[in-house]
């Protein structure tokens, strides 16, 4: 009769058994397989709950093979730009292989200015450098005027300040500011006119230019005469009508108000030198003209900075004050002049609001 273990629910029952032994074993779940993570030697009876390493860790999460020691197994490993900077960024690298691409974009900028007041013949030549890929089709944007073209040269600008922004196929772009200059007004200024007797070769013409671009050339000439001169003041005049024309070093030019010199016919009644105040100044409705003495008959003008003539008056009567009216006249510089038949005075004044 054959002995074993007859203990239906022991791991080593034996149906064949017809008399018990004491052989039998209790029966131990567990994990059986030794290549799992959790495999249980004492286990004689798989409970099907085996657990495994992932590919490439070992069962403490660990990689198996990991030469920079990033954590990240050699097996995993992605090469790529890791810079979020860079053009080329890969989110997904996870090991730098020196391919980044930065933007190396640059733009500079040669201006030429506005040659005469409110010419608008200011330009801009813009150069890059750095632009990717190296056939990258660059456009150029300039600020504030919002004009986008793909040549690099903007032409017909007035005075001011601007901005060109500069982009190529990449999406790199650079900014660079500038200004484009504008010379002031080109204006003549009479600083003083002295009569002479006629055919006394006595009168003289003083004047003053501001703005434009020094050095300045003057053209002299006498209406209806003969009269021409090169310099900036003259001497030796005798009584007439006289104009200037000043140009400048960039060729801009301007011409002056008709500028008289008296005759003087004999001596005047009134001998005193001819001088004068005007208050207040700057003024904003009227400007006081205090003459130093009595001049019989007075002239006083009023003219703007282009030497047009904007007030006038002549009166025998005009004493020793007068009142100039400015109220309705535009903000900015002009001249006050007084003659009394021989003798002509001058004085800027300042017309603010």
């Amino acid at each position: 009769n054959a002995c074993g273990c007859t203990d239906e629910t022991a791991y080593n029952y034996d149906a064949a058994a017809e008399y018990e032994d004491g052989t039998c074993v209790a029966v131990a779940l567990g994990c059986t397989d030794e290549e799992a993570c959790n495999f249980d030697p004492e286990a004689n009876t798989d409970n099907g709950e085996c657990e495994y390493a992932e590919l490439y860790y070992d069962c403490n999460d660990a990689c198996l093979n990991d030469a920079d020691g990033d954590g990240v197994c050699d097996e995993l490993e992605i090469l790529g730009c890791t810079d979020p900077m860079a053009l080329n960024y890969n989110a997904e690298a996870t090991d730098d292989d020196g391919s980044c691409i930065f933007c190396a974009l640059n733009a500079s900028v040669d201006v030429t200015h506005v040659s005469c007041a409110e010419a608008a013949d200011g330009a801009v030549s813009v150069s890059t450098t750095g632009a990717m890929p190296d056939s990258s089709e660059v456009v150029f944007t300039l600020l504030p005027l919002n004009i986008q073209q793909a040549d690099s040269v903007f032409t017909g600008l007035s005075g001011g300040l601007y901005e060109v922004v500069v982009a190529d196929e990449m999406g790199c772009a650079d900014t660079v500011s500038f200004e484009v200059s504008e010379p002031e007004p080109l204006v003549v200024l009479l600083d003083e006119v002295v009569g002479s007797p006629d055919n006394g070769a006595a009168g003289s013409i003083a004047i003053s230019v501001s703005g434009g671009t020094e050095p300045y050339m003057f053209a002299w000439i006498e209406l209806g005469g003969t009269f021409t001169s090169a310099e900036e003041d003259l001497a030796g005049l005798n009584p007439g009508t006289y104009q200037v024309e000043v140009t400048d070093a960039n060729g801009c030019s301007v011409q002056s108000f008709e500028i008289v010199v008296e005759t003087i016919v004999g001596v005047t009644e009134f001998g005193d030198a001819l001088t004068f105040h005007v208050y207040p100044n700057p003024a904003t409705d009227w400007i006081n003209v205090e003459v130093s003495a009595q001049h019989v008959p007075l002239t006083v003008e009023l003219y703007d900075i282009a030497g047009r003539i904007v007030w006038q008056q002549t009166d025998g009567s005009i004493g020793q004050m007068l009142k100039v009216p400015v109220l309705q006249l535009a903000k900015g510089q002009y001249i006050i002049r007084v003659s009394d038949g021989t003798q002509v005075r001058q004085e800027k004044v300042l017309v603010n609001r």
